[in-house]
């Protein structure tokens, strides 16, 4: 409720914008989502980097492969922090733009949107690799599910039904 009112209040507020976005996607509204991006972007021309990742998210949930183009959209413009050798690199992706858990969104749901489409498991867990480097280790609930069920589709179940075990326990 606060943040529609805030979206209607102030339609042009970044925050207002995203943050609503985000809560129709907790609330499911995928197509309200996906209405709202779009006239976004006809009337801008593009989604900001963020709400690229939430509109993504719609088009997902809604079987959309259109998904898979915008999460590698975004995927291409964050800085790779996971590859950096520096030791201040964990660090530096708790003061970019997206925070360091809509980075790690962002290599889980293109992992979860190359299997959907690709059907390219070996990638997926590649994505859903560097997505854990971006959480810290209270944060990696879903992400651990995630990876348990792509390890085991991968045929590595060992290790898939150890984490997920793991994962239970907490």
């Amino acid at each position: 409720s606060l943040w529609y009112w805030a979206y209607q209040t102030h339609p042009d507020s970044p925050l207002a914008r995203s943050n609503y976005l985000n809560a129709l996607v907790n609330k499911k509204k995928f197509d309200e989502v996906i209405k709202i991006g779009n006239q976004y972007m006809e009337k801008y021309g593009a989604l900001e980097v963020a709400e690229q990742v939430t509109y993504a998210t719609a088009l997902l949930n809604k079987n959309d492969p259109e998904s898979l183009d915008y999460l590698s959209g975004v995927i291409a413009v964050l800085p790779k922090l996971h590859k950096e050798a520096d030791t201040q690199a964990r660090q530096k992706a708790d003061y970019f733009l997206l925070s360091s858990a809509q980075m790690s969104d962002a290599y889980s749901l293109y992992a979860l949107a190359l299997i959907k489409f690709k059907g390219d498991i070996k990638g997926a867990l590649q994505n859903l690799k560097i997505a854990e480097w971006y959480l810290l280790d209270d944060q990696k609930e879903n992400l651990n599910y995630y990876l348990a069920a792509t390890l085991y589709a991968n045929q590595q179940y060992e290790e898939a039904l150890q984490l997920y075990y793991q994962q239970k326990e907490k």
